[in-house]
C-alpha cells in the first residue's frame, strides 16, 4: 500500500497534476516566530540527513502511511511537510490530504532553500521522532 501511494505521488509531481498547498521559507519562518508554528514533518528518505528545521518530527517516506493513526490529533491543526528538496514532502503532503488532514502544506524548495535563506537549522540526532 505505501508502495502505491508513493508511486502515484512520484508520477503525480513528473507530470505536473499537484494539487497540493505549499509554503514558502519566508512564511513558515515567520509562523515559526509568531508563535504560530505548525506541526513540521520532516520525510526523510535516510536517517543521518543534515540539518533539519528545529522542532521538526522525523518520519521515513515510506512509512509515513503507518504513522496516519498516530497523527489523528493533527488532523484539525496546521501541518507543514518538509524534505530535502521539496518532492517528497508534495507527496506527503498530498498522502495526508487524501486521509482528510484539513491544514496540510509542503514546504516549497525544502531544506534546500530553508538553508538558502539562512534559516536555522539543527542536526538529525536532535530531532525528535515521531511516536
Amino acid at each position: 500500500m505505501v508502495d502505491t501511494f508513493m508511486k502515484i505521488g512520484v508520477n503525480r509531481v513528473r507530470i505536473g497534476e499537484w494539487p497540493v498547498p505549499e509554503i514558502t521559507p519566508d512564511e513558515l519562518n515567520e509562523q515559526i516566530n509568531t508563535n504560530q508554528s505548525p506541526l513540521l514533518l520532516y520525510v526523510l528518505r535516510i536517517y543521518g540527513e543534515e540539518g533539519l528545521i528545529p522542532n521538526a518530527k522525523t518520519i521515513p517516506t515510506m512509512k509515513l502511511v503507518s504513522y496516519l493513526d498516530r497523527l489523528q490529533p493533527y488532523k484539525e491543526k496546521k501541518i507543514v511537510t518538509v524534505c530535502g528538496g521539496g518532492g517528497m514532502s508534495l507527496v506527503a503532503a498530498d498522502i495526508l490530504i487524501q486521509a482528510g488532514f484539513k491544514d496540510v502544506k509542503s514546504l516549497n524548495g525544502g531544506m534546500e532553500l530553508w538553508k538558502k535563506r539562512g534559516y536555522p537549522t539543527t542536526k538529525p540526532w536532535e530531532q525528535a521522532k515521531m511516536n
